[in-house]
């Protein structure tokens, strides 16, 4: 006769005991009862559920998904297991396992909201944004918060006015969550909607102001020119970067001696297809020194352009890691023993902080995608410049600012002649044409009030700006309102890489931006030969055109002050011959062909990856 297992007569209990605790938001107490039952027990699978949302809710999120991948199989017919398994993977960027198990958890239970919200974000991960807003809207009966995930769906659609609808409910529903705020903030940025906008960024400020509320993590990059006080974005930048804890032990190999001697650079992003980024490197990977260096990028996002060979993108090895968890992409970098992996997306959209948090090698470092500290303890270093952010001038953050000596944009091809005239692009044949090609998030009242004046001064000038056309209407209000002629403001299309640049090559002066200059734009304006005023501002976003000039010995085009700005360019415009002159200069001058290198970057990044595997380098970091 078989034996009978003896089991604690208090195992069921201590589940409902550990049950109650949970409902008492004692969730640390609740996995004590928890631990208690033994394995063997009828009472075990049933506490499994229980068990890891408690694990959840302490922050352990690697002890929740195993309790999770556990219940699923022991009580398969429960759909929170399902929601907590595919909820977790989401989180660990399994986004493929994530989006079967949520669905599972809608099988057994349709209404479920929670389980909508978090397919909803699955899919939203994965760029289908059509249908993630249909998975919101059904859990937005539940949970009115979903308006803003429904509305950041309907803005990366384009669709602007589905977008702000939604933002203004979200903000009425969350009135005190600043990431609410910042996401309406950067929408009217977008819809050069300055009033609204002002009134946003005063909320903003005073939110700031007091500590955020639990689950409020507003995204940097939607800050990052919104000129908020060091204290106040240091703040946002820590409370962005604690959502992604860094383990115990890094999972990086590079202890081990290096196959064939080289060092070996890593490239991590999200931006090698289509994107201003890939036009900034698509040279770059190809000129690093292959006697010294090998060369691997590690992409986030599928392309969707045709596919490109890792030789055509000058790579010894490509990866694409957008389909695995954050733990496989971190050990599959691992394995390739990166000594220094160059983050190039920071905190944008499609960047993963929470593989470089894994520590998947030994330097890991910032560069190009973000111009802004990061405040992350994973991060060894950002790459700027001594323009971007001078050595000698005041730098509240933790990241270690590691120095180029010459501009920190790579350069890019210079166009052939095409032949091509304005005509060709519905542009006036005479007078002098300025023009603005930065996207309009980054145009401001002060500037467009700036532009009005140096047209009043210019009678035969003309000024081009890109605009969607979502965007128009806020630009040409204020354009009337600072009394701007109508007819001598021109608005122009996005074109492909290529007709930019002839674009370009057609125009006299760009006329930057202020908050946010120019970065890759600026670089294809040197490239097409065309002047580009600036105004040197007080962050590293505000002040990368003005690296470029200064190393061009432009200071010509360079502007301390908003009336700088505007002296200078009525200057150069009314100027007989100086516009001819200066681009003339540009075209011949050594440094242009120096900047537009991509050697130049490509050396650059090799002395800092050289200096920093030092052995007393390497000594201090292990």
């Amino acid at each position: 006769m078989q034996a009978i297992k003896a089991f604690p007569l208090d195992a069921g209990l201590l589940r409902d005991f550990g049950v109650l605790l949970m409902q008492a938001r004692r969730p640390a107490d609740a996995l004590e009862q928890f631990g208690k039952i033994p394995a063997q027990h009828p009472a075990y699978p049933l506490s499994l559920v229980p068990r890891a949302l408690c694990e959840r809710e302490t922050g352990r999120t690697e002890n929740a998904f195993a309790s999770a991948q556990e219940a699923i199989v022991s009580t398969p017919l429960d759909p929170v297991g399902w929601l907590l398994h595919g909820s977790l993977l989401v989180r660990r960027g399994g986004l493929e396992e994530a989006d079967r198990s949520l669905r599972r958890c809608l099988q057994l239970a349709p209404g479920f909201g929670e389980a909508h919200h978090f397919l909803g974000e699955c899919l939203q991960r994965q760029g289908r944004y059509r249908e993630a807003i249909e998975h919101y809207q059904k859990a937005l009966v539940q949970r009115p918060q979903e308006a803003l995930n429904i509305a950041q769906c309907a803005e990366l659609m384009g669709s602007m006015t589905t977008a702000r609808q939604y933002y203004e409910k979200a903000v009425s529903v969350l009135p005190r969550h600043v990431d609410a705020h910042a996401r309406l903030l950067h929408l009217l940025a977008s819809l050069c909607d300055f009033p609204a906008r002002e009134s946003v960024k005063a909320t903003i400020d005073a939110l700031l102001s007091t500590p955020l509320q639990p689950g409020d993590v507003p995204e940097p990059f939607l800050l990052c020119y919104q000129n908020l006080s060091a204290s106040a974005y240091r703040k946002v930048l820590e409370n962005y970067a604690a959502q992604f804890p860094a383990p115990a032990a890094p999972i990086h190999s590079n202890d081990s001696p290096r196959r064939d001697g080289r060092m070996h650079i890593g490239y991590l992003s999200a931006d090698f297809d289509n994107h201003a980024i890939s036009h900034l490197v698509c040279d770059l990977f190809a000129a690093h020194d292959r006697q010294h260096f090998k060369v691997s990028g590690f992409s986030l996002r599928p392309s969707t352009a045709a596919p490109v060979s890792p030789a055509d993108k000058g790579f010894d090895g490509f990866f694409d890691l957008h389909h695995l968890a954050d733990a496989e992409a971190a050990a599959l970098i691992a394995r390739e023993q990166i000594d220094v992996l160059i983050d190039l997306g920071g905190y944008t959209l499609g960047a993963r902080p929470s593989i470089l948090a894994l520590r998947p090698a030994r330097i890991q470092l910032g560069w190009l995608g973000f111009i802004s500290p990061h405040q992350a303890s994973w991060m060894d270093g950002l790459i700027l410049d001594t323009v971007v952010q001078p050595p000698d001038t005041d730098w509240p953050f933790s990241d270690r600012v590691i120095h180029m000596q010459s501009p920190l944009l790579p350069g890019v091809a210079a166009p052939a002649a095409t032949g091509l005239t304005r005509a060709d692009f519905g542009l006036p044949a005479d007078g002098p044409l300025l023009i603005s090609l930065n996207s309009t998030y980054k145009l401001s009242a002060g500037l467009i009030s700036a532009w009005a004046a140096i047209l009043s001064a210019c009678p035969s000038a003309n000024l081009a700006v890109y605009a969607p056309a979502h965007a128009r209407e806020g630009i040409s209000a204020h354009w009337l309102r600072s009394g701007g002629d109508p007819k001598r403001l021109l608005f122009v299309d996005k074109l492909d890489h290529a007709m930019h640049l002839a674009r370009m090559q057609c125009c006299d002066l760009m006329l930057d931006a202020f908050d946010y200059s120019a970065g890759a734009t600026a670089m294809d304006a040197v490239a097409a030969g065309l002047p580009n005023l600036c105004l040197v501002g007080d962050t590293p976003a505000a002040r990368m055109s003005a690296s470029i000039n200064h190393h061009l010995g432009l200071d010509r085009l360079m502007a301390t002050s908003i009336p700088d700005y505007i002296d200078k360019a009525i200057g150069i415009i009314t100027q007989p011959g100086a516009l001819l002159a200066m681009r003339a200069m540009l075209a011949s001058s050594g440094k242009r062909l120096e900047l537009l290198n991509p050697r130049r970057a490509a050396s650059e990044i090799e002395a800092i990856c050289r200096d920093l595997l030092q052995p007393e380098v390497l000594d201090d970091k292990s």
